[in-house]
Parts: structure tokens; C-alpha cells; sequence
């Protein structure tokens, strides 16, 4: 099975680098900047370029018009941080979305005779599952026997924290204990550690 949160840090990673490239072009000094690279191969002149960014940004990109290079790039790395945010919960969802497919699987492949009991335990366990707590009970739902040992589990409730904290909108409130962050790309590498070790990804 191919790693569903792979889609999810591929869109992270052009969005990173799409506000970096915006960052570049609008920030102080953009002009120069681009013209002393042109210049060696063009002969071209910073004057050259003067009319850059306004070529660029146009009124119908209302969020960077006609505003001071200082303030969009402020602006645009508080998106950023926005960006990490979003991508952590994504991640998240993803990750719980393929443990609770996960187990909902294996009690099928338990369910060999097709017996009442063993058919109404099926059922009663894909009814059920979306109950089950995500942090407290999915996740220990796959001890060392699956070769996910403790840190992985430890790091995957600590994603949840953060996951709940962000979800629940909490980082929008200062009284709020901040809990552990997670950053985009240790959550990816982690997750998808958990992932390959409990046999759910190739």
C-alpha cells in the first residue's frame, strides 16, 4: 500500500517553496537583486527591472498589492506558519484514517468461519470504531508484536496533541497551554515510520 501522507507533504513542500519564491520576488531589494544576476549574462541594469514586482503583483492579487515589502513578507510567513499548522492536522487525519481502515481489515481476516459470534464481533467493531479514542486507544492498538515500539507510539500521541490543539482552536487562545510543536516534516518522517513498522505501507 502506498503512504497516504505522502500526497499531504507534497503539497506542503510546493506551498513552502511557492511563499519563498513570492518572498523573493516581492521582498526589499527584489529588483536589484534579480537585475545584478541578469546583468551578467544580459548587461542588463537594475533600472531594467524597475517596473518587476509592479508586472507581478497586480490589483487582482489584492493580499500583496500596494503594500510595503516589509509587511508582505510578515504577512506571508505568518502564512507559512498557518501552512505548517494545517499540514500537521492533515497528516494527523490521514494517519488515524489508515489505522482505523488498518484494523477494521485485520478483524475481517480474524473472522474466518463466519460464525454469528465472529460475524457480530466484525460488526460491532466496524459500528464502533469511529468511538474509539484516537490517542488513547487506535494507537496502542498496535504494540511492539507489530514492531512499533514505544517511541513511535509516544511521537504519534504527541502529533495528536498538537493535532487536538490546533483542530479544537486553541492556538487562537494565549491562555492556553501550548503543547510540544510538531514540525511538518518530523511528523511526516514519524508517522510514516509507525506506517512501515505496523506493516501498513510498503
Amino acid at each position: 500500500m502506498s503512504n497516504p501522507l505522502e500526497p499531504v507533504i507534497a503539497r506542503y513542500r510546493l506551498q513552502k517553496a511557492a511563499i519563498a519564491v513570492t518572498i523573493r520576488v516581492t521582498g526589499p531589494g527584489a529588483n536589484k537583486a534579480i537585475a545584478d544576476r541578469a546583468k551578467v549574462a544580459t548587461g542588463a541594469t537594475e533600472a531594467d527591472f524597475k517596473d518587476l514586482v509592479t508586472w507581478a503583483v497586480q490589483p487582482k492579487h489584492e493580499a500583496l498589492y500596494d503594500r510595503p515589502a516589509a509587511e508582505v513578507e510578515r504577512s506571508l510567513n505568518e502564512a507559512l506558519e498557518a501552512i505548517e499548522r494545517l499540514t500537521v492536522l492533515e497528516l494527523a487525519a490521514a494517519f488515524e484514517r489508515s489505522l482505523r481502515l488498518a484494523l477494521v481489515a485485520r478483524t475481517g481476516q480474524w473472522v474466518t468461519t463466519g460464525s454469528p459470534d465472529q460475524v457480530a464481533f466484525r460488526l460491532t467493531v466496524e459500528q464502533e470504531i469511529e468511538r474509539w479514542s484516537y490517542r488513547e486507544t487506535l494507537i496502542d492498538l498496535f504494540p511492539s508484536v507489530d514492531a512499533v515500539d514505544s517511541e513511535l507510539r509516544g511521537f504519534a500521541k504527541q502529533v495528536v496533541r498538537f493535532r487536538d490543539w490546533i483542530a479544537h482552536g486553541k492556538h487562537t487562545d494565549p491562555s492556553e497551554a501550548r503543547p510540544s510543536v510538531v514540525e511538518a516534516e518530523r511528523a511526516f518522517e514519524r508517522l510514516s515510520a509507525f506506517l512501515r513498522a505496523a506493516g501498513l505501507v510498503t
